[in-house]
């Protein structure tokens, strides 16, 4: 015979034993919750015999399942199932699990900043609340809301389920097994959705009156995976945003993804998830921001980040130092570069009527290049380099700094706030004002102490009217010889678009008639008289001869 060993959390293993580790199973359980309640990581610890030819068959079976090629993981879960049942339990284990150095005082400072923090973990729910405790997460003056599968009804339901699988061996058991696992799913439902409502009407009361605790939830991975559903999600995130502090424990590594989807989609929150170990990885990336920790269990969490950091503690450096100065350098470098293109396109397109869209530039080549090394790459150089409103150390003794970017994520509709404001109205009359103040000043200096010639001309005729209407013209034609005189006058005269000829601007032969009631003499031409006479001839429409 041979034997196999398993090691894993209880709500792992418990599902796996075999109905003769009925009689050990309650007092470790026991154990289990003594060595939560100390703050101490569990995990419980299993066997199972096995035939070598039992073995042999599995094996083959692992084997091609580990070479294929297609839903490789999905055969690996298929032949685990297989050998992972009938487990003899055989007791409990816990290791003391301390914190890093300074994860207290970072948690404490992120929360005056304005974050809320929540932890998703795999540990117990005692080992939960113990180490949100010693994180200053949840105090006693919190009123907690704990949502548990750990009650007696539950359990009472899951042991009938186990009884009656340990007494029906027949075909029909897998039938009515199954009927009687969606039974119970049903009423875990029943029992989450009974909770979130319990939970959601206490903190309403809470919210209205003035004085109320803070709020903290807890709730494990079972609870978590029906609360989870299309019909809960939104009495869950409901709870959870208007709680001081979250914390999901006995949560797998795809529900703290769903979890982090949830706030992320659901709340359109900006999301952050740190993690250190492989079963965080699928949260990390479902976050906006990934951020990995470099420890004992591995590198995996910090390559699928987008930043790494050796502890906890350094998380109030990377988001309240570096953060926020990057954040503050963000939003003074996008209005600049759209001030500066702004400035160095429309040059350009008012440029272009000058020009007759000639496709001309207004700037060399030279000028170009010069204009966007000055004007792109010192600033944010300079920018980036001593753009510092507070020192690091103020960053961080301050924290409630970083609110300010917190409470500026939503800009629709700024427009229609200021357009209500009277500043808005006393800028848009000054900012003009104040900008060509220079370039007024400068042209009055310039015409005042160096004129240019038609400044002087300007000058000496302001006082005089401007006499070019049609009286001046008309003693201007007087003063011409005859024939000039003639040519002025018909120039004068009203014309008509020519509907012979095809010429545009060709007149159809009345300028001796207009000249004649002016007392101008202009001869009749030949090709006027001929077409005048063919006009006439011309029979009207619908006339027979």
């Amino acid at each position: 015979m041979e034997g196999l060993s398993y090691t894993g959390a209880d709500t792992v293993i418990y599902e796996r034993l075999a109905d003769i580790s009925n009689s050990i199973k309650k007092v470790t359980r026991e154990h289990l919750e003594q060595f939560g309640s100390a703050g101490l990581r569990t995990l419980c610890l299993a066997y199972k015999d096995l035939h070598p030819d039992v073995y042999e068959t599995w094996n083959e079976k692992f084997i091609q399942a580990k070479s294929s090629l297609n839903d490789r993981e999905k055969k690996l879960d298929e032949v685990a199932e297989l050998i992972e049942n009938d487990l003899i339990l055989i007791g409990s284990t816990a290791i003391e699990d301390k914190l890093q150095e300074g994860v207290p005082a970072c948690i404490e400072t992120l929360q005056r900043a304005g974050i809320k923090i929540w932890v998703l973990t795999g540990d117990k729910i005692e080992t939960a609340i113990n180490i949100a405790y010693a994180c200053n997460l949840i105090n006693n003056e919190m009123k907690q809301f704990v949502i548990s599968s750990e009650t007696d009804a539950i359990r009472e339901v899951e042991d009938r389920v186990l009884a009656l699988l340990a007494t029906m061996f027949c075909s029909q058991f897998l039938v009515f097994l199954t009927g009687d696992q969606v039974e119970i799913a049903r009423f875990i439902k029943e029992e989450v959705k009974k909770e979130l409502k319990k939970c959601l009407e206490e903190a309403q009361n809470y919210f209205h009156s003035l004085s109320g605790p803070k709020l903290a939830l807890v709730i494990d991975g079972k609870c978590l995976m029906y609360a989870l559903d299309p019909s809960l999600r939104v009495m869950l995130l409901n709870i959870s945003l208007n709680c001081h502090s979250v914390v999901c424990c006995r949560v797998s590594p795809l529900q703290k993804a769903q979890v982090t989807s949830m706030v992320k989609k659901g709340a359109h929150k900006i999301t952050l998830s740190i993690g250190d170990g492989a079963n965080d990885v699928s949260m990390i990336q479902a976050a906006h921001v990934g951020v990995g920790i470099s420890g004992l269990e591995g590198m995996q969490a910090v390559m699928a980040s987008d930043f790494a950091i050796a502890q906890f503690r350094y998380l109030a450096d990377l988001l309240l130092v570096h953060g926020r100065w990057s954040y503050l350098r963000v939003c003074k470098v996008v209005l600049y570069f759209f001030y500066k293109n702004l400035t160095f396109t429309l040059t350009q397109f008012w440029f272009t009527f000058q020009t007759g869209f000639s496709g001309q530039r207004f700037y060399d080549d030279w000028f170009q290049s010069l204009y966007n090394v000055i004007f792109t790459a010192l600033p944010v150089i300079i920018v980036g380099l001593f753009d510092k409103d507070v020192s690091s150390s103020l960053s961080k003794k301050y924290p409630e700094l970083y609110m300010e970017g917190i409470r500026n994520e939503n800009i629709y509709f700024v427009i229609y706030v200021l357009m209500t404001t009277f500043y808005f109205y006393v800028m848009l009359l000054l900012v003009p004002v104040a900008a060509l103040f220079c370039d007024f000043v400068y042209q009055g200096v310039q015409r005042w102490f160096s004129p240019y010639d038609y400044q002087i001309i300007q000058e000496m005729h302001r006082d005089e009217l401007d006499n070019t209407g049609r009286a001046q013209l008309l003693e201007i034609g007087n003063q011409l010889t005859p024939a000039e005189a003639r040519s002025y006058a018909i120039s004068q005269l009203p014309r008509e678009i020519s509907k012979h000829t095809g010429f545009a601007f060709d007149s159809p032969g009345y300028e001796s008639f207009f000249a004649a009631q002016l007392g101008v003499y202009a001869p009749p031409k030949a090709w006027d008289v001929a077409r005048r006479a063919s006009m006439r001839t011309k029979p009207k429409i619908g006339q027979q001869k």
